[in-house]
């Protein structure tokens, strides 16, 4: 990847893939973790409600073509 820093460009290596698939692997990785060794998880079920939730609304705002209360 290269990146612009003023004037400067700059190679910027990628230490490995990146994407959904593979940030899923993590979370997964993690939350299994957590249920073995009893501590507690990055993010709790209230936390992937409240997710969904925004990515419902931000859904809604844009199929109104407006802005939408949460």
């Amino acid at each position: 990847m290269r990146v612009q820093r003023g004037s400067t460009l700059e190679d910027v290596p990628i230490a490995r893939a990146a994407g959904e698939v593979f940030e899923l692997e993590d979370q997964f990785a993690r939350f299994l973790q957590a249920v073995q060794t009893g501590t507690s998880p990055a993010a709790t079920g209230e936390d992937g409600c409240w997710s969904v939730r925004m990515c419902l609304k931000a859904q809604e705002s844009v199929l109104r073509g407006a802005p939408v209360p949460l």
